[in-house]
């Protein structure tokens, strides 16, 4: 059907992303005992670094490793999704719709992936070259900009059609559909319907889909979400 996601292609993103993921892991591994014992860990606009720290592993390895959490957690809810669009049996409209809405928030997470690992991979690559090619690192925040402009655009259109399809499925469903129902969601926003077998609903507030708390998943998905977090906040708090 139209939109429906192309596998070689998703197999082609899936090893740009693992490639992009483990280069930089890789080549700082191997060069890691030849750092200076101060390297550096902001960079200005122009790729040249405006701040210093202690080599240690968090301040080398901050950015893969990063990297290493997002994706996994990526990949989780990109499984996730896929599961959800097969999952929906229906050949009524709201169903069509549902299944539309599905498979276009899982067309938009390849080139989201995609793009993240490559910003990582580049960021991490700016200390290496920072050391060894002052000038190459000038060219590479010029290519992070490109990156980061790259990501604005495709959420931005991403968003847009998630939205539409969103509101052709409010207007399609029936009143009945657990994601409708006020005492589902706690606090206004959090689903949790142990009755609801899906695990992935339509969001109340704003577009797009949500977690079903009282799913078993809803457990790795929050673990790995709060990995990240602490990873970031406790190694931007020691660096």
């Amino acid at each position: 059907m139209p939109g429906e996601s192309n596998p070689v292609r998703n197999d082609i993103v899936s090893l740009l992303v693992v490639g992009f993921t483990a280069a930089p892991l890789t080549f700082l591994a191997v060069h890691y005992p030849d750092m200076p014992a101060r390297v550096p860990v902001h960079w200005d606009i122009h790729g040249l670094a405006d701040r210093w720290a202690a080599k240690s592993f968090l301040a080398v390895f901050f950015a893969p490793i990063l990297s290493v959490l997002l994706q996994v957690m990526l990949a989780l809810l990109t499984s996730d999704l896929a599961n959800a669009v097969g999952a929906v049996q229906g050949t009524d409209e709201a169903s069509g719709y549902k299944r539309a809405s599905l498979q276009a928030n899982l067309s938009l997470m390849q080139p989201l992936r995609l793009l993240l690992a490559a910003m990582l991979c580049v960021i991490a690559f700016l200390e290496p070259l920072n050391f060894s090619a002052p000038r190459a690192g000038q060219w590479a925040s010029v290519l992070l900009l490109f990156l980061v402009a790259a990501l604005l655009l495709v959420t931005l259109l991403g968003v847009v059609k998630v939205i539409r399809l969103q509101r052709k499925w409010q207007s399609a469903a029936p009143s009945q559909e657990p994601e409708f129902q006020a005492e589902n969601w706690r606090w206004g926003a959090f689903y949790y319907n142990p009755d609801d077998p899906n695990f992935l609903v339509h969001k109340r507030l704003g577009a797009g889909f949500t977690l079903n708390f009282a799913h078993p998943r809803a457990k790795l998905h929050a673990l790995l979400l709060a990995a990240t977090i602490a990873f970031t906040f406790v190694a931007t708090a020691k660096i």
